[in-house]
């Protein structure tokens, strides 16, 4: 086995995992308030909306150092269970608005968040089955 390919095949994907990883970030975290901002016809603030998404987001943020070192994969496979958790809410989220017909900017922002989320999943699942397995890397000596 080549493990100059390895190596080179999983910084390629630790690095499409973490940049996943940012653009999930930005549109749980910006753009799904803004949207809910600019559709809601009271005068709610920007930051609250951000406030808000941050607190469900919570415990995916205290995952970030694990995606960032992405070499873990006990670690990351507690991330992608995570991770799983919130790709299923976002698509109940969608198919929500879907049927209750809600304004197409958020329904778009919430359809942009699934594929974000699945992205991430995508990614984890690609950089897990190329690390190595937990028991070899342990004992390695």
């Amino acid at each position: 086995m080549n493990h100059k390919y390895d190596d080179k095949a999983i910084v390629v994907a630790r690095r499409r995992l973490w940049w996943s990883w940012c653009l999930w970030l930005v549109v749980a975290l910006l753009l799904y308030p803004l949207a809910v901002v600019s559709v809601v016809s009271l005068s709610l603030p920007l930051w609250l909306g951000v406030v808000a998404e941050l607190l469900m987001v919570l415990p995916a943020l205290l995952c970030t150092p694990a995606i960032k070192r992405g070499s873990s994969p006990y670690a990351l496979m507690w991330v992608s269970m995570i991770m799983l958790i919130y790709l299923g809410l976002a698509g109940v989220q969608v198919l929500m608005g879907f049927y209750e017909k809600a304004p197409t900017l958020l329904w778009a922002v919430q359809f942009i968040r699934m594929l974000a989320l699945l992205a991430v999943n995508y990614c984890l699942f690609i950089l897990l089955k190329r690390l190595p397995a937990m028991h070899k890397q342990y004992n390695a000596d």
